[in-house]
Order: structure tokens, then sequence, then C-alpha cells
């Protein structure tokens, strides 16, 4: 065609059909022009456009005019959105499409606030917590083409914050109301809120903490359309036991299906709460839960019922075919809130007979035992260690001398997590989970609960390729918020900034031992191959660093100039490019002059230290044998008791060390300190 004026509209034409693939024309073109004559996707793009009625030709050439994203048909917009983590939903200014999904959370720091959800955790410094609330509110909420499900409010904020709050948002909405089918309120004043909803709109109401309930003030629900308009509401918090009662019935009539506790009913009541219900005509079932003043069991056997169980009495209301009651006297509660009505002490004394697995079950069966697992249960566990693989993340908890692995594999449309518990796998798959999201929502849970100090905390980039950028970025987010405590710290990293990731956010005063280790082994690197560690890099500046008594650098490269950093430590290894005479002369001077420093190792890449007698006087070579050292010699010390012990095995591997003189050791040759 470039030889010829024929037009590539004709050729379409001629040689193309719509119901014939357009993979199967674009092959004839290159058998008939060649394989460079047009890349398969500029074909099909010209392909389908043809055959959609555009027969002229198309340049590909000339500059298309820029389309912004706002230029997407709505429906595709959509479809971006609705794949948006909660987070990323409030950076959009479109995010009025469908459904909000996911948990965040806004905590109040010293200078602003952290938002979160289980994607990412943002911190906002300097920024007014009460304005990042309503923000929050109005991004999300605020757009009149919002449709919520489900809307969970768990708001601990004090009532000063409570009142701004409502005020500032009904100021902002104006005439707008929220649609939300579902309202989960676990918080201070419930009217406020309820004032913002559309009426209509909201369906269910699901309350676990409310003043206006705590106190019985049902006329002031009573009375927003929004109360009426409900078919739902349920209020099976024990908290909120001891203020409803029978004759309240009335305000709950007219929804469909209402779930309540009372603080105590007599058969009499009893037979006025019936009445009532019967004369309702939407109620389709009733719950009563609490103190009632009758056992089931008589009630039953006076009335000819058959009850389900000593507890439980589930009966249709007399007179009606489709309209149930469900009497449940003092009953165990499916949300296991009844563990919260034994003393604290008791509680405390239950979850501290949990291990690990347990605490984390017993955290998921209902709000209130979550919030108290997370306030007072502490995990004592011995180690945790987290481990970054091609396409996996290994989880290693130890609690009790026993060490359990679970590896969160990804897969093609989900997750797999492979629990490894005494040489016995369990595997479980979460559908279109990823990976990390998984470990590290699990690994947060983990940190939170861990309240005592762990013996030992591991991380582990990848030791074969480098690790994703978002397992360190993850890493980050869930170690910023809170102060781990542990006595010591092993990590194994590619480059220093990973270091960053965690060591910051270790418990200073718990701090002991630090271990850095490179991501390759040092035998597979060679003597040119070797990096350097840069300490300067905001390493040596914290005081985890500076507190550390042990610390220890394998894999990487010291320079001698940042050895000054480590000599407020007791035990001291690392690798240096070049060990010289003058550099074991000064570290044995350091041990005599400073009390201390108990142990330096140092390794190698080359020496000059060859004639060792020479360096330190007459030497003990009496014991090589293997596992001991190829030589050593002593000094004595101001202290009579101890000793200095400088011990090599080859030239490139020193050892220098205090110890307890014991005359019954094999010292032949101890070196008097030089006046």
């Amino acid at each position: 065609m470039r030889k010829t004026v024929r037009k590539f509209s004709d050729f379409l034409k001629d040689n193309t059909f719509e119901d014939v693939p357009p993979m199967e024309s674009y092959l004839e073109l290159c058998n008939e022009f060649g394989d460079d004559f047009m890349c398969f996707p500029e074909f099909e793009y010209r392909f389908y456009r043809f055959h959609s009625g555009e027969k002229d030709d198309f340049d590909s050439r000339l500059d298309a005019p820029l389309k912004a994203f706002s230029d997407l048909p709505v429906e595709i917009i959509g479809m971006f959105v609705r794949e948006l983590w909660p987070i990323d939903r409030i950076q959009q200014d479109t995010c009025s499409i469908d459904v909000l999904n996911g948990r965040i959370v806004l905590t109040r720091l010293e200078k602003g606030y952290q938002i979160s959800d289980f994607h990412q955790t943002v911190i906002l410094r300097n920024y007014d917590y009460r304005e990042g609330i309503l923000n929050l509110f109005l991004r999300m909420l605020g757009n009149p083409k919002s449709k919520i499900k489900v809307l969970g409010l768990s708001i601990d904020s004090g009532m000063e914050d409570y009142h701004w709050l409502s005020k500032n948002l009904s100021k902002s909405l104006g005439n707008e109301r929220i649609r939300v089918r579902k309202l989960v309120f676990d918080g201070n004043l419930l009217l406020p809120f309820l004032h913002l909803l559309e009426p209509g709109a909201l369906r269910t109401l699901l309350i676990y903490r409310s003043l206006e309930i705590q106190q019985g003030l049902y006329t002031e629900l009573a009375d927003t359309e929004q109360w009426r308009q409900a078919r739902r509401v349920e209020i099976p918090s024990r908290r909120l036991n001891g203020l409803f009662k029978p004759d309240q019935i009335p305000y709950f009539a007219h929804f469909h299906w209402f779930d309540v506790r009372l603080s105590g009913m007599a058969v009499t009541e009893l037979m006025e709460v019936v009445k009532t219900l019967k004369n309702s005509e939407n109620l389709k079932k009733c719950i009563l839960r609490g103190e009632l003043q009758f056992t089931i069991n008589d009630y039953a056997t006076a009335s000819n019922k058959m009850p389900q169980n000593n507890f439980v009495l589930r009966e249709p209301i007399e007179g009606t075919l489709d309209r149930e009651l469900e009497l449940r006297q003092n009953d165990i509660s499916e949300d296991g809130s009844v563990l919260l009505t034994m003393p604290k002490v008791v509680m405390n004394e239950v979850v501290e007979n949990l291990d690990f697995k347990e605490i984390l079950k017993l955290r998921k069966v209902c709000r209130d035992l979550r919030n108290f697992v997370d306030q007072n249960a502490d995990l004592h566990l011995y180690g945790l260690k987290i481990c970054d693989f091609d396409n996996e993340t290994q989880l290693s908890v130890s609690e009790n001398g026993k060490t359990e692995e679970f590896c969160y594999k990804k897969r093609r449309n989900g997750c797999e997590i492979v629990q490894l518990e005494q040489g016995i796998e369990k595997k479980r798959f979460v559908k279109k989970g990823n990976y990390l999201d998984l470990v590290f929502h699990d690994l947060a849970v983990i940190l939170r609960l861990q309240k005592s100090a762990l013996e030992l905390f591991e991380v582990e980039f990848n030791i074969y390729t480098v690790s994703p950028p978002e397992f360190s970025s993850k890493l980050h987010e869930i170690m910023a918020p809170r102060l781990l405590k542990t006595i010591r710290f092993y990590t194994t990293v590619s480059q220093s900034s990973d270091v960053m990731c965690c060591l910051p956010y270790l418990h200073t005063g718990s701090l002991e031992s630090i271990k850095i280790q490179c991501t390759q082994k040092i035998h597979q690197l060679g003597r040119n191959e070797q990096k350097y560690l840069n300490l300067k890099e905001g390493i040596v500046e914290l005081e985890q660093w500076k507190g550390a008594e042990r610390i220890g650098i394998y894999g990487f490269l010291v320079a001698k100039e940042e050895l000054e950093y480590f000599r407020h430590a007791t035990v001291i290894d690392v690798t240096l490019e070049h060990v010289g005479s003058e550099d074991l002369v000064e570290w044995k001077e350091n041990l005599l002059r400073h009390a201390h420093l108990q142990q330096v190792t140092l390794h190698c890449c080359s020496s000059d230290n060859e004639n060792f007698s020479d360096l330190f006087g007459p030497i003990d070579i009496s014991a090589r044998l293997i596992h001991r050292p190829f030589g050593k010699c002593c000094f004595k010390t101001s202290k009579s008791e101890e000793i200095i012990e400088v011990s090599w095995w080859t030239t490139s591997f020193f050892r220098l060390e205090r110890k307890i003189f014991d005359k019954n050791d094999n010292y032949d040759l101890i070196h008097e300190i030089p006046v």
C-alpha cells in the first residue's frame, strides 16, 4: 500500500468481514505486506472502527486531543470508583457512586491525626482532628448521589467534639441528607446523626450505645421521620440494659422487626405487650430479651406451648399467623456479651490463660469483646518474624516453646494461607484477597495486642530478589503508630533505608540487641561486590541505636570512620574492608580503657597482620584444634580477676574479649600492661 494509491479503508472493505475475528485478517495482512507493516493493536483499532461505520482513513500520526478522566462515561468512572479503597475514595472528588466498603479509623495524634483503613495508613501532621472527621464525612457521604448500604459509626470523642461535629455536618449538608440503608451506631448521641439521614432510605438501625436509649428518651427518637419510616431496629447490647420497660413497646410497634432487651417483665405485662403487637400493622417478628419475672418453662406449661429450650420460647402472636414473638430469658447472647458481665478481674484471668490464637478468635466474637481484648489482653509472645519471598510472605509466631508459621501466597484470583503447626498443614483460600494486605493486617492486630516485650523481633526482606515496594511501605505503615517492645531486633535488608522501616518504632527502654544482615550471604558476594551500609542515613541518630548494648552488622562493610558510632555498645561485631595492625592495637587499648566494652569481633576482606608476635609479643599456638583459635594472647587489666584475650582464627577474623581470669584455664602467656 505504501507503493500504491490504495487506501487502507479499501483493504478493510475488500479483505475483512465483521464476523471474522480480526486476528485472522491481521495474519492475512502480514502475509501480504510483512510483519513490520502494522502492529496488531493498531490494526484491531482500525478494524472495529471501520466496521462500526467510520469508513474514512484514520491517520494515527496526527496528535489526538487530550482526554481527561472526567470525559469517560459515568458508567466507566463508576467501575473505577467501585474498585478504590476507602482512603483512595476520599481523595477522589467524584466518589459519589455506589457503596462505601471498608473500615476507616481516625485517631487523634499529639500534632495532627492518623487516618487508616484495611489497605493503608496516612498520617497528617499539623492538621485539625475535628476538621479531618468533618472532611471525611463530606467527601464520602455528603455527595447527593452517594448510596451507602451499611454505615457504621463508632465514635469515642468527647461531648465537645461530638457537638462540634454534628453542628458543622448539619451546616455543611444544608437541606441535603445522606442516603444510608443500614446504620450501625456506637457512640454518644444518636439523635444529631439521625437527623442527617434521609427518611425512607434508612431501613435498619443497629444500636450498641446511645445516651438517648440508655436514658430512656424514646420520645425524642420517635418524633423523627427517620425512626418512623425505618423497618427494623436492634438494641441487643447489655450496656444498654436497665432502662427499657414493657410500657415503651409502642415506640417499636411500627417496625417490621425489632430486638430489644428488657429490664424486667411480669406475665401481666407480657399480655399487654402481645395486645399491642397484635394491633401493629407492620410487625413480622419481635425478640424480647432480659430479666423475666417468670420462667420460660412455667409460661410454656401454663399456655400449652413448647419451648425451644430452657431459655428460649418462639411462638406466633395470638390471633395472627404471620407474626412471631420470641422470648429469651437471661440469654447467653449470641454476640458473646455475657462474658462482659463478669468482673474485670475474672475476665482478665480468663484472657490471661488463652494462647494467642484463642485470643484472636475471642476478639472476633463481637464488638464489645474486641474492644475489651484490645484494651486488656496481652499475647505474651516470645518471638515474631516476618519474611518476604517471591509472591509470598511468611509470618512466624513463637509462644511457649513452640512456633507456628503462616504463609500467605499470591494466587491468580486471591490469596492462599497455609498454616504449619507441628508439621501439619492447614490451608484456606481468600478469594480476591491481596496477600500483602492480609499478612500485614494480621501482623498489625498481633502487634496491637502484644503489650509485653518480645524476646526477638525479626524482619527479613527477600534474600533472592528485591522485595516489592509495597512490602516496605506497608511495614512502615503498621509500625509507625506504635512503639513495639522487643529485647532483640534482627533484620535482613538490601539497603539502609529498609532498616528505617522498623528501627525508629521500637521501644528504646527494652531494646538491647540490634543485628543487621545483608540479604545476600557473605560467601555469595565477591570481594568487589560487598557494599557499605550507610549508617549516616539516620540510623546512628536514633535513640534505639544509641541505647543498644549489642550491635552486629553482617554481610555489609562498615567504613572505619563510622566505628565511632559503635563505641557505646558492649558487644560489637562488624566487617571492615581492611584491618591493619594499628586497628587491633587500638581496639585492645579500648577494651583496657573502657570497662563497659566486653567483646569486639572484626571480620575483614584483607589484612596485613601476619606476624602477630611482633605485634603483641609471644603468642599461644598450643591449641590449634578445630573450633579453637589459630592463635591467641592475653593481657592483664587493672582488675586482678579480668584479662583481655585477643584471638584469631585466620587473618580475616579477629576477636578481642574481656574475660574473667580462671586459674584452671590454660593461659600460658599473659602479658603485663605496659606502664
